[in-house]
């Protein structure tokens, strides 16, 4: 069977955002205030991890480095978050959020734990879930409806946790563990229908099998397996390992099929 789709990718693409892009330059942090702005160069960076003190200044350079970036973070949720981090950030962890090049996987362990409490905190899980959940129909092909796409986001949300729960998931995409979240989250939300229809067409798409064949087998293999499972035996298909019990049935589904009358050709290998 060919490899539908890369799933392993979309988590560390997609969620990979949560610090990059945020902020001016490097060391820098530019802040606005009553009398017009200001400039602070931060500290000399050390990576003890204790907190530098969180002064109005890092407070609104946090905030607006959330807000600039490509996150969508309200207001009031960068607000929040960056009143929690300034606080205990060392001034390098500063410096690594309000960077445009800065990374999760920059950030020392102390300072890390600081982003994700502060995270887990004050943004909704939405931020990254919508992006990553974007991400996934995009690259899977599948045409999500609206009630899926949110269904989809808050199962996430409750499979990964919170917002710097997902964060640290995008840390290790490969992580057997996040994947085995992200495809539960996104299969228990798909219908019956939306998986018959992407199924019929990768079956059908490079013309070795007829419409009429692919719908019968995709209908067999739903009601087999649902969403949930089909993911994850897709995923393991897509890494070259496909399941025996799978392919089984997709070869029981096609004999079936084509007793019944919906002959067509075979599954393209």
């Amino acid at each position: 069977m060919r490899a539908m789709w890369r799933t392993t990718m979309l988590m560390g693409a997609v969620l990979g955002l949560a610090l990059t892009g945020c902020g001016g330059e490097s060391g820098t942090i530019t802040a606005a205030d009553d009398t017009g702005t200001t400039e602070t160069t931060l500290d000399p960076a050390d990576d003890s991890g204790a907190g530098s003190g969180g002064s109005t200044a890092d407070v609104d350079a946090l905030a607006e480095a959330l807000t600039r970036a490509d996150l969508g973070v309200p207001e009031d949720q960068a607000r929040c978050a960056a009143e929690l981090m300034a606080a205990d950030l060392s001034s390098e962890g500063i410096g690594i959020v309000v960077s445009p090049s800065g990374a999760p996987t920059d950030l020392g362990p102390a300072d890390l734990e600081v982003v994700t409490a502060a995270f887990n905190e004050c943004l909704d899980v939405s931020v990254f879930g919508e992006g990553a959940v974007g991400a996934f129909a995009t690259s899977s092909g599948i045409d999500l409806t609206e009630e899926e796409s949110t269904c989809s986001i808050e199962a996430l949300g409750t499979e990964v946790g919170g917002a710097g729960d997902m964060m640290i998931a995008s840390m290790d995409p490969e992580s057997p563990d996040t994947i085995d979240k992200f495809l539960s989250a996104i299969g228990g939300c798909l219908t019956t229908d939306s998986l018959v229809t992407y199924l019929t067409g990768q079956f059908s798409a490079d013309g070795t099998m007829d419409e009429a064949t692919a719908g019968c087998i995709s209908q067999a293999l739903v009601g087999e397996y649902g969403g949930t499972d089909l993911l994850k035996n897709f995923a393991a298909a897509a890494d070259g390992s496909l399941p025996a019990d799978f392919e089984a049935s997709i070869t029981a589904a096609a004999t079936s099929c084509a007793t019944s009358g919906a002959v067509g050709g075979g599954i393209g290998q």
